[in-house]
Protein backbone atom coordinates (compact mmCIF):
# COMPACT_ATOMS: atom_id res chain seq x y z
CA UNK A 1 0.00 0.00 0.00
CA UNK A 2 2.99 2.66 1.15
CA UNK A 3 4.81 1.72 -2.02
CA UNK A 4 2.03 1.80 -4.22
CA UNK A 5 1.29 5.02 -3.08
CA UNK A 6 4.60 6.81 -3.21
CA UNK A 7 5.11 5.33 -6.70
CA UNK A 8 1.74 6.82 -8.03
CA UNK A 9 2.47 9.79 -6.39
CA UNK A 10 5.99 10.19 -7.77
CA UNK A 11 4.43 9.27 -11.27
CA UNK A 12 1.93 12.25 -10.80
CA UNK A 13 4.72 14.70 -10.13
CA UNK A 14 6.82 13.93 -12.64
CA UNK A 15 4.45 13.09 -15.02
CA UNK A 16 1.14 15.29 -14.08
CA UNK A 17 -1.20 14.51 -17.50
CA UNK A 18 0.11 10.60 -18.05
CA UNK A 19 -1.50 8.87 -14.95
CA UNK A 20 -3.61 6.45 -15.80
CA UNK A 21 -7.05 4.46 -15.39
CA UNK A 22 -4.58 1.29 -14.67
CA UNK A 23 -2.53 3.36 -12.18
CA UNK A 24 -5.26 4.73 -10.06
CA UNK A 25 -7.60 1.42 -10.05
CA UNK A 26 -4.06 -0.37 -8.34
CA UNK A 27 -3.89 2.16 -6.04
CA UNK A 28 -7.77 1.64 -5.09
CA UNK A 29 -7.48 -1.73 -4.68
CA UNK A 30 -4.41 -1.34 -2.45
CA UNK A 31 -6.32 0.63 -0.32
CA UNK A 32 -8.79 -1.76 0.45
CA UNK A 33 -6.57 -4.46 0.49
CA UNK A 34 -4.66 -2.54 3.68
CA UNK A 35 -8.08 -2.02 5.53
CA UNK A 36 -8.87 -5.68 5.47
CA UNK A 37 -6.10 -6.69 6.64
CA UNK A 38 -5.54 -3.49 9.23
CA UNK A 39 -9.07 -4.03 11.08
CA UNK A 40 -8.92 -2.33 15.01
CA UNK A 41 -7.55 -4.48 17.36
CA UNK A 42 -8.15 -2.52 20.36
CA UNK A 43 -11.40 -2.99 21.60
CA UNK A 44 -11.62 -5.05 24.74
CA UNK A 45 -11.75 -9.01 23.89
CA UNK A 46 -14.31 -10.47 25.80
CA UNK A 47 -11.64 -13.80 27.66
CA UNK A 48 -13.18 -17.41 27.75
CA UNK A 49 -15.33 -18.49 30.31
CA UNK A 50 -13.56 -21.22 32.21
CA UNK A 51 -15.68 -23.74 33.97
CA UNK A 52 -14.20 -25.90 37.26
CA UNK A 53 -16.81 -28.95 36.71
CA UNK A 54 -16.04 -29.98 40.23
CA UNK A 55 -17.04 -25.82 41.33
CA UNK A 56 -19.99 -26.57 39.42
CA UNK A 57 -21.61 -29.60 41.08
CA UNK A 58 -20.92 -28.36 44.07
CA UNK A 59 -22.82 -24.96 43.43
CA UNK A 60 -25.23 -27.53 42.01
CA UNK A 61 -25.67 -29.22 45.31
CA UNK A 62 -25.97 -26.16 47.39
CA UNK A 63 -28.51 -24.49 44.82
CA UNK A 64 -30.84 -27.38 45.99
CA UNK A 65 -30.88 -25.78 49.56
CA UNK A 66 -30.62 -22.47 49.29
CA UNK A 67 -31.46 -21.51 52.97
CA UNK A 68 -28.14 -23.83 53.81
CA UNK A 69 -26.00 -21.51 51.73
CA UNK A 70 -23.58 -19.55 53.94
CA UNK A 71 -21.13 -16.61 53.30
CA UNK A 72 -17.81 -19.03 52.78
CA UNK A 73 -19.82 -20.86 50.53
CA UNK A 74 -20.39 -17.69 48.41
CA UNK A 75 -16.45 -16.60 49.22
CA UNK A 76 -14.98 -20.10 48.28
CA UNK A 77 -16.88 -20.35 45.06
CA UNK A 78 -17.43 -17.10 43.66
CA UNK A 79 -15.54 -14.47 44.84
CA UNK A 80 -12.08 -15.28 46.04
CA UNK A 81 -11.16 -16.11 42.80
CA UNK A 82 -13.02 -13.66 41.02
CA UNK A 83 -13.58 -10.13 43.21
CA UNK A 84 -11.38 -9.66 46.22
CA UNK A 85 -8.03 -9.28 43.99
CA UNK A 86 -8.91 -5.59 43.73
CA UNK A 87 -11.71 -5.37 46.27
CA UNK A 88 -10.22 -6.19 49.53
CA UNK A 89 -8.56 -3.98 52.96
CA UNK A 90 -5.79 -2.75 51.24
CA UNK A 91 -6.89 -2.49 47.66
CA UNK A 92 -10.69 -1.29 48.14
CA UNK A 93 -11.50 -0.42 44.60
CA UNK A 94 -14.35 1.95 44.57
CA UNK A 95 -14.50 1.66 48.48
CA UNK A 96 -15.61 -1.76 48.26
CA UNK A 97 -13.96 -4.53 50.13
CA UNK A 98 -15.62 -8.58 49.52
CA UNK A 99 -13.31 -10.36 51.85
CA UNK A 100 -15.54 -10.24 54.79
CA UNK A 101 -18.91 -11.00 55.69
CA UNK A 102 -19.23 -7.75 57.98
CA UNK A 103 -17.35 -5.29 54.92
CA UNK A 104 -20.49 -6.58 52.38
CA UNK A 105 -23.15 -5.53 54.93
CA UNK A 106 -21.19 -2.33 55.07
CA UNK A 107 -19.12 -2.45 58.03
CA UNK A 108 -15.96 -0.62 57.15
CA UNK A 109 -16.97 -0.25 53.26
CA UNK A 110 -19.71 0.12 51.08
CA UNK A 111 -22.34 -1.63 51.67
CA UNK A 112 -22.72 -4.35 48.77
CA UNK A 113 -25.48 -6.43 49.79
CA UNK A 114 -29.40 -6.14 51.24
CA UNK A 115 -29.96 -9.66 52.74
CA UNK A 116 -33.28 -10.55 51.30
CA UNK A 117 -33.30 -8.69 48.19
CA UNK A 118 -30.79 -9.22 45.68
CA UNK A 119 -32.10 -6.50 43.46
CA UNK A 120 -31.12 -4.28 45.72
CA UNK A 121 -27.69 -5.38 46.21
CA UNK A 122 -24.97 -3.98 44.13
CA UNK A 123 -22.96 -7.31 44.25
CA UNK A 124 -25.49 -8.77 42.32
CA UNK A 125 -26.36 -6.01 40.15
CA UNK A 126 -22.32 -6.05 39.00
CA UNK A 127 -22.52 -9.29 38.22
CA UNK A 128 -25.73 -9.67 36.45
CA UNK A 129 -25.48 -7.22 33.54
CA UNK A 130 -23.06 -8.13 31.18
CA UNK A 131 -23.60 -5.51 28.89
CA UNK A 132 -22.98 -2.67 31.32
CA UNK A 133 -20.06 -0.80 31.29
CA UNK A 134 -19.92 -1.50 34.78
CA UNK A 135 -19.99 -5.32 34.92
CA UNK A 136 -18.21 -7.75 37.46
CA UNK A 137 -15.37 -9.35 36.79
CA UNK A 138 -14.57 -6.16 34.46
CA UNK A 139 -14.19 -6.75 30.73
CA UNK A 140 -11.25 -8.75 30.02
CA UNK A 141 -11.75 -10.71 33.27
CA UNK A 142 -12.94 -14.12 32.79
CA UNK A 143 -16.80 -14.13 33.44
CA UNK A 144 -18.81 -15.56 35.62
CA UNK A 145 -21.15 -18.73 34.89
CA UNK A 146 -24.61 -18.67 35.14
CA UNK A 147 -24.66 -20.93 37.90
CA UNK A 148 -22.10 -18.51 40.14
CA UNK A 149 -24.63 -15.67 39.56
CA UNK A 150 -27.71 -17.62 40.42
CA UNK A 151 -25.65 -18.94 43.78
CA UNK A 152 -24.82 -15.38 44.51
CA UNK A 153 -28.91 -14.47 43.93
CA UNK A 154 -29.88 -17.75 46.08
CA UNK A 155 -27.70 -16.87 48.80
CA UNK A 156 -28.71 -13.14 49.03
CA UNK A 157 -31.87 -14.01 48.79
CA UNK A 158 -32.47 -16.60 51.68
CA UNK A 159 -30.62 -13.73 53.89
CA UNK A 160 -27.18 -13.19 52.97
CA UNK A 161 -26.08 -15.87 56.27
CA UNK A 162 -22.75 -15.76 57.62
CA UNK A 163 -22.76 -18.99 58.75
CA UNK A 164 -25.62 -21.75 59.36
CA UNK A 165 -26.61 -21.13 63.16
CA UNK A 166 -29.96 -20.96 65.06
CA UNK A 167 -28.77 -17.67 66.91
CA UNK A 168 -27.99 -15.99 64.08
CA UNK A 169 -30.70 -13.19 63.80
CA UNK A 170 -32.49 -12.92 60.89
CA UNK A 171 -31.12 -9.56 58.89
CA UNK A 172 -33.50 -6.75 57.90
CA UNK A 173 -34.50 -6.03 54.83
CA UNK A 174 -34.05 -2.00 53.03
CA UNK A 175 -37.47 -2.05 53.56
CA UNK A 176 -37.92 -2.61 57.28
CA UNK A 177 -34.70 -0.60 57.92
CA UNK A 178 -35.92 2.07 55.99
CA UNK A 179 -39.47 1.59 57.38
CA UNK A 180 -39.31 3.51 60.89
CA UNK A 181 -38.52 7.12 58.54
CA UNK A 182 -41.22 6.33 56.72
CA UNK A 183 -43.45 6.42 59.02
CA UNK A 184 -41.90 9.49 61.35
CA UNK A 185 -40.20 11.37 58.28
CA UNK A 186 -38.89 14.50 60.90
CA UNK A 187 -36.63 11.42 61.86
CA UNK A 188 -34.36 11.64 58.61
CA UNK A 189 -31.31 13.87 58.62
CA UNK A 190 -28.34 14.05 56.46
CA UNK A 191 -26.52 11.07 57.58
CA UNK A 192 -28.99 9.02 56.91
CA UNK A 193 -29.42 10.04 53.46
CA UNK A 194 -25.85 10.14 52.99
CA UNK A 195 -25.64 6.78 53.80
CA UNK A 196 -28.57 5.13 51.99
CA UNK A 197 -29.13 7.21 49.02
CA UNK A 198 -25.43 9.10 48.35
CA UNK A 199 -23.23 6.35 49.42
CA UNK A 200 -25.19 3.42 48.91
CA UNK A 201 -26.70 4.53 45.32
CA UNK A 202 -23.18 5.32 43.60
CA UNK A 203 -23.51 8.99 44.06
CA UNK A 204 -20.51 9.81 46.15
CA UNK A 205 -18.69 7.81 42.95
CA UNK A 206 -18.45 10.84 41.14
CA UNK A 207 -19.66 13.77 43.43
CA UNK A 208 -17.54 13.29 45.70
CA UNK A 209 -13.70 14.09 46.23
CA UNK A 210 -13.54 11.16 47.93
CA UNK A 211 -15.04 8.61 45.44
CA UNK A 212 -13.55 6.24 43.38
CA UNK A 213 -13.48 8.59 40.42
CA UNK A 214 -14.44 11.75 41.05
CA UNK A 215 -15.97 14.09 38.41
CA UNK A 216 -14.87 18.17 39.29
CA UNK A 217 -17.64 18.50 36.11
CA UNK A 218 -20.04 16.87 38.21
CA UNK A 219 -19.19 18.70 41.25
CA UNK A 220 -19.30 22.42 39.04
CA UNK A 221 -21.47 21.65 37.14
CA UNK A 222 -24.13 18.94 38.68
CA UNK A 223 -24.22 18.04 42.22
CA UNK A 224 -20.77 18.38 44.97
CA UNK A 225 -22.07 16.16 47.84
CA UNK A 226 -18.71 16.52 49.38
CA UNK A 227 -20.37 18.04 52.60
CA UNK A 228 -24.12 18.82 53.35
CA UNK A 229 -23.23 23.16 53.19
CA UNK A 230 -22.13 22.26 49.78
CA UNK A 231 -25.86 21.12 48.56
CA UNK A 232 -27.41 24.30 48.14
CA UNK A 233 -24.67 24.53 45.31
CA UNK A 234 -26.95 25.13 41.61
CA UNK A 235 -30.26 24.57 43.73
CA UNK A 236 -28.92 20.77 44.35
CA UNK A 237 -30.92 20.75 47.47
CA UNK A 238 -34.07 23.09 47.82
CA UNK A 239 -35.21 22.52 51.46
CA UNK A 240 -38.76 21.48 51.35
CA UNK A 241 -38.97 21.68 47.60
CA UNK A 242 -38.21 18.27 46.17
CA UNK A 243 -39.96 19.16 42.54
CA UNK A 244 -41.23 22.02 40.62
CA UNK A 245 -44.31 23.34 42.06
CA UNK A 246 -46.47 26.62 40.11
CA UNK A 247 -47.49 28.48 43.10
CA UNK A 248 -50.60 30.78 42.56
CA UNK A 249 -49.91 34.72 43.58
CA UNK A 250 -52.45 37.24 44.68
CA UNK A 251 -53.94 37.97 41.60
CA UNK A 252 -54.14 35.10 39.90
CA UNK A 253 -51.01 34.65 38.64
CA UNK A 254 -48.19 31.85 39.20
CA UNK A 255 -44.72 31.43 39.75
CA UNK A 256 -42.77 28.91 39.65
CA UNK A 257 -41.35 27.90 42.92
CA UNK A 258 -38.03 25.53 41.39
CA UNK A 259 -37.47 22.15 42.75
CA UNK A 260 -34.35 20.35 43.99
CA UNK A 261 -32.33 19.21 41.34
CA UNK A 262 -31.26 16.25 42.93
CA UNK A 263 -34.46 14.82 43.21
CA UNK A 264 -35.12 15.54 39.51
CA UNK A 265 -32.43 14.30 38.39
CA UNK A 266 -33.14 10.44 39.96
CA UNK A 267 -36.84 10.75 40.08
CA UNK A 268 -38.13 12.46 37.21
CA UNK A 269 -35.65 12.75 34.96
CA UNK A 270 -34.10 9.41 35.94
CA UNK A 271 -30.45 10.64 34.22
CA UNK A 272 -28.69 10.14 37.46
CA UNK A 273 -26.89 7.82 38.38
CA UNK A 274 -26.02 7.25 34.62
CA UNK A 275 -27.37 4.20 32.65
CA UNK A 276 -25.10 4.62 29.84
CA UNK A 277 -22.55 4.43 32.40
CA UNK A 278 -23.80 0.96 33.29
CA UNK A 279 -25.06 2.33 36.95
CA UNK A 280 -28.62 1.28 38.11
CA UNK A 281 -31.42 3.52 38.53
CA UNK A 282 -32.01 4.32 42.55
CA UNK A 283 -35.02 1.97 43.96
CA UNK A 284 -38.48 3.39 45.11
CA UNK A 285 -37.68 3.42 48.59
CA UNK A 286 -34.72 5.27 48.41
CA UNK A 287 -35.82 7.95 46.09
CA UNK A 288 -38.89 7.99 48.70
CA UNK A 289 -36.10 8.80 51.60
CA UNK A 290 -34.57 11.55 49.77
CA UNK A 291 -38.31 13.36 48.89
CA UNK A 292 -39.07 12.81 52.76
CA UNK A 293 -36.08 14.20 53.61
CA UNK A 294 -35.91 17.03 51.30
CA UNK A 295 -39.91 18.01 52.46
CA UNK A 296 -39.34 18.02 56.05
CA UNK A 297 -36.68 20.88 55.19
CA UNK A 298 -33.39 18.47 54.47
CA UNK A 299 -32.22 19.05 58.30
CA UNK A 300 -28.25 18.65 59.00
CA UNK A 301 -28.51 16.94 62.29
CA UNK A 302 -31.86 15.88 63.85
CA UNK A 303 -29.68 16.64 67.35
CA UNK A 304 -29.37 20.30 66.76
CA UNK A 305 -32.86 21.28 65.96
CA UNK A 306 -35.79 21.53 68.25
CA UNK A 307 -39.61 20.36 67.89
CA UNK A 308 -41.51 23.52 67.47
CA UNK A 309 -41.65 23.44 63.57
CA UNK A 310 -43.41 20.15 63.80
CA UNK A 311 -47.12 20.22 62.36
CA UNK A 312 -49.74 18.67 63.93
CA UNK A 313 -50.23 15.61 61.04
CA UNK A 314 -48.13 15.23 58.17
CA UNK A 315 -49.86 16.75 54.92
CA UNK A 316 -50.96 14.75 52.03
CA UNK A 317 -47.28 15.11 50.19
CA UNK A 318 -45.74 13.51 53.72
CA UNK A 319 -44.55 17.02 55.07
CA UNK A 320 -44.96 17.36 59.18
CA UNK A 321 -42.23 20.09 59.33
CA UNK A 322 -42.64 23.86 58.51
CA UNK A 323 -39.39 25.27 56.58
CA UNK A 324 -40.45 28.63 56.76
Amino acid sequence: FVLGGLSLLIHGVLFPYSLSIKSVFIFLFSLILFNLSCAPTHDPVETTQTVDKQAEQKIKTLLMSPDQITFNDVNELVLKDNCVKCHNPNKKYSGIDLTTHEALLGQESKATIFPLEPLESLLYQSISHPESPRRMPPLGEPPLTESQKTLVFQWIKAGAKKEISSNEPTPLTLEQQLQPYFDQPQLIDYPIVEKYVFNDGSCLQCHSDKGATPSHDAMLFGADLNSYESLSYLNAIVKGVPFDEPIKNADGTYTMNWGSGIYKSVAITQSMPPAKKGFQPLSALRVKLLRLWILNCAIKDLNSITDDQLLPTPNPKGQIRNCD
